[in-house]
């Protein structure tokens, strides 16, 4: 069997001032976001467990599901994690997470502001109970040494 390839000159040639075009026309191209937006794919947007989730937006940290609300209890809406809803921190909000079980809704979760770190909701999940005093919103202790601008990620 024979395969034959015939090349034409202006089809190449008109594919070539296509691309071309197309680059020069664009004064921005984007793939898979949109410039204004304020997070990259280091970013941890979303942080979920098993019926509870954590969202960075532009208007903040939020929290909803099983033990999210500033005193260990299930919020059915999203809140803002902001002192002014009960979270009692001080600060700037760096980073957020939370940990699970599998097939429980006993999420423990963790704010790290510029002052410190700060935890809520099933004690034991991840850090132990004797670093916690409730399921309520409370600050913790970080390693000795270690200062809130020195850590980069967050997970639990």
């Amino acid at each position: 069997m024979k395969i034959s390839t015939q090349f034409s000159f202006s089809k190449i040639l008109t594919f070539i001032a296509v691309i071309v075009f197309s680059f020069v026309s664009q004064s921005k191209l984007y793939a898979q976001c949109t410039a204004s937006y304020p997070y990259n794919n280091d970013d941890n947007i979303w942080i979920a467990g098993y019926h509870c989730t954590l969202a960075f937006t532009e208007n903040g940290l939020f929290a909803w599901g099983d033990a999210m609300g500033p005193t260990g209890v299930e919020i059915t809406s999203p809140l803002e994690v902001s002192p002014a809803n009960g979270y009692n921190y001080t600060g700037t909000v760096l980073l957020a997470t939370l940990g699970d079980q599998i097939s429980s809704s006993n999420p423990q979760n963790f704010v790290l502001t510029t002052t410190g770190l700060y935890v809520w909701g099933n004690e034991g999940q991840v850090i132990a109970n004797s670093l916690t005093t409730s399921s309520t919103f409370q600050p913790t202790t970080l390693p000795v040494g270690v200062l809130p601008a020195d850590i980069r990620k967050l997970k639990a």
